[in-house]
């Protein structure tokens, strides 16, 4: 039996891991249900969340194992991070790594193995996902591709967990804040003090949301007198290889868009320790995700017609080589105009991608094996492979976000990332008229087209999705 030999980057792992909050915490459905969908999917008697600590692997959800964790030096999963590549074992009897391990030899009696490395950001592999059988077999190419797309809704939930351990740990103090800002902008629980001034122009006030990048804030234009949000890079992102490029991509793409139903960018700039921020117009009003928890399903017309103006600022993005990717009832704003008519704009491109820019520069931020967006509203091309998606993926977005908006409901639900990546990439979803009886056939079938799996079959443009919208008016 060769042990795995010990990662060059293992203390940066285990921090890495560590962060995530998750080590011996209790069983959750997110993750079991994974570990049960890869089972069946791979249709193999065993599966496992493992997570590869100092000196043990942990599971954070298992099926077919009674163990709750084993040695590391005797694991598989310690073989499978240590390469950062997906290892796949077929009879574990004719491999010298693994013929005279305990584990292959004695109960559970392992002969087949196949792991997906969970690989966290800067490269850093936390553990696997895996299934395994007490009969020597293969994999096939189907089922290696589900077990990839399966491996990355976990290391999503990963990436999530440490974020907000952060965030947390931010808003008690134990860590300094993301850029020269007061513990203030993250909390929102008080008004930030005056002398927080940024490029000697922006005095700022309050803080108006936060995400998994950075925070945006309320400030005051000194120039000008008027009011401006200003969107920060929280500071672990800025640690991130790849997380400055992707908050200058949100300002590069903003900068290239001019349609009145985009945020409009203002300035950008950077703090004195380097972070970048962006200074947007500022917006009165509320996002559709606040409108319809508030208001439910809308009328026809008026959905229409907020839907034709996502479609105008889609279509401009797409003019100028630029697919969002993150298209959301929260990232749709209601900007209440002073004649009480409403504009809709779109906000934050920090995960779009620029079409015609080098192929190398968006392959190194979304990689083949890296899913961007939200869920709920995620193609299922994009959910395959982000890099591979185009401006389809966008239309689909836009139909999930008709879809709710008239039904109430999203086509696609689950307790999960895996189930509502199971239900995308492998069932229908229930036709909008069975959800609305009384809205008109056309604009049903307009919801339909945009949710077709096989994107060839969707509107091929934005502009194709507003023509049929208006004959729907």
């Amino acid at each position: 039996m060769r042990f795995a030999p010990t990662p060059a980057n293992e203390a940066e792992r285990l921090e890495a891991l560590r962060s995530c909050g998750i080590l011996d915490s209790e069983p959750e459905p997110q993750f079991d249900e994974i570990a049960k969908l890869a089972s069946q999917l791979c249709a193999v008697p065993m599966a496992l969340v493992s997570l590869i600590d100092a000196d043990r692997q942990w599971f954070k959800s298992k099926v077919g194992v009674a163990a709750t964790e084993t040695p590391r030096d005797v694991s598989f999963c310690g073989h499978a991070i240590a390469s950062g590549e997906p290892l796949i074992v077929p009879d574990a009897l004719a491999d010298d790594r693994f013929f005279d391990n305990p584990y292959v030899v004695d109960d559970p009696s392992i002969r087949f193995y196949a792991g997906i490395p969970l690989v966290l950001e800067g490269g850093l592999s936390a553990g696997t996902l895996c299934v395994l059988d007490r009969v020597p077999r293969d994999i096939t190419p189907g089922q290696f591709d589900a077990l990839c797309m399966l491996a990355r809704q976990v290391t999503t939930e990963l990436k999530l967990r440490r974020r907000l351990a952060m965030a947390q740990a931010q808003a008690r103090g134990e860590s300094s804040s993301p850029s020269t800002l007061p513990s203030q902008v993250l909390t929102g629980r008080t008004p930030l003090p005056q002398e927080s001034v940024i490029a000697e122009r922006y005095r700022v006030d309050r803080l108006l949301g936060a995400g998994g990048m950075g925070v945006v804030v309320a400030a005051e234009d000194l120039k000008t007198g008027g009011p401006v949000a200003i969107k920060f890079l929280l500071r672990e992102e800025m640690k991130l290889p790849d997380g400055r490029e992707r908050f200058v991509r949100e300002a590069r793409a903003l900068l290239r868009l001019a349609s009145e139903h985009v945020v409009r960018i203002l300035d950008v700039g950077n703090l004195a320790n380097g972070a970048p921020f962006i200074v947007m117009e500022y917006l009165e009003g509320e996002d559709l995700r606040a409108r319809l928890a508030a208001t439910g399903p809308g009328q026809p017309r008026e959905v229409v017609d907020l839907m034709l103006q996502a479609c105008e600022a889609v279509r401009s993005a797409h003019a100028c080589g630029i697919v969002h990717r993150d298209l959301k009832p929260a990232n749709l704003f209601l900007e209440r105009r002073e004649d009480g008519g409403t504009t809709l704009k779109v906000l934050d491109f920090g995960v779009s991608k620029l079409q015609d820019a080098a192929t190398r520069e968006d392959a190194a931020l979304t990689g083949a094996n890296m899913m961007v967006g939200s869920v709920y509203y995620m193609a299922p091309e994009q959910m395959e492979n982000g890099r591979d998606s185009d401006a389809r993926a966008d239309i689909w977005s836009l139909g999930v976000i008709l879809y709710e908006a008239l039904a109430g409901v999203r086509p696609f639900e689950g307790e999960s990332v895996a189930e509502v990546c199971a239900q995308v990439m492998l069932f229908p979803h229930t036709p909008l008229e069975l959800r609305r009886p009384d809205l008109p056939p056309q604009l049903c079938e307009v919801v339909a087209r945009c949710l077709n799996k096989d994107r060839d079959q969707r509107f091929a443009t934005a502009e194709a999705l507003r023509e049929a919208l208006l004959a729907c008016r």
